[in-house]
């Protein structure tokens, strides 16, 4: 099966995957998730920040206002692993940023992911649809689910690894979780490497 060409036929792929009794993110981008340079992928969203609301068929998603509602709740501005998404996004411009799970579905921990949340068909098709050349993975999980979908050994932590999937170049770029250990100097050097990295891929 071809990936979804339109916004229209990627929601209607993601209404058919996604659990419908379960909160949901499959993705976050600015604008349309059809076109990316750098996915980063995690385990699993932690917020329960409604996705199709900021959704259209038209224009795709709206991340700036996803993260303003995000942060208009109290305590999040707290959660360390957003406050360093978000620096590695902006420190990543212009490259066009893709955010991705493993497993699409919400929980507070990971402890809380339950074998029905572990599937990763909707992770699979985003890369498909957003055709990524660079993916930044952080966590184990990520790490062996990428792994597991690419058909590849599972990459070390601190390792840039380039490998060819579907006939394209894609660079593997592996790291510890973001929610600790990483000063938001070392989220910007770390934003620096993998623009150096596709750019000398170029």
């Amino acid at each position: 099966m071809n990936a979804p060409d339109s916004h229209l036929e990627l929601a209607q792929e993601l209404r058919r995957l996604l659990l419908p009794h379960l909160s949901s993110r499959p993705f976050i981008a600015q604008g349309s998730p059809l076109t990316s340079d750098v996915a980063i992928v995690g385990i699993n969203p932690g917020t329960s920040t409604p996705f199709w609301e900021f959704w259209s068929e038209q224009s795709g998603f709206d991340r700036e206002r996803w993260i303003n509602v995000y942060y208009s709740k109290p305590g999040s501005k707290r959660n360390a692993t957003r406050n360093r998404i978000e620096i590695f996004v902006a420190a990543l411009r212009p490259l066009k940023v893709i955010e991705l799970n493993a497993y699409p579905y919400v929980t507070s921990t990971e402890a809380e992911i339950t074998e029905e949340m572990k599937d990763a068909s909707v992770l699979k098709l985003m890369l498909r649809v957003s055709k990524p050349r660079a993916l930044f993975l952080f966590g184990k999980k990520p790490i062996q689910v990428l792994a597991s979908l690419l058909g590849i050994d599972a990459p070390a932590f601190g390792t840039i690894t380039r490998y060819t999937h579907e006939g394209s170049s894609l660079l593997v770029f592996a790291e510890c979780h973001l929610s600790r250990g990483w000063s938001y100097a070392s989220v910007e050097e770390l934003a620096s490497r993998v623009k150096d990295a596709l750019q000398n891929a170029a």
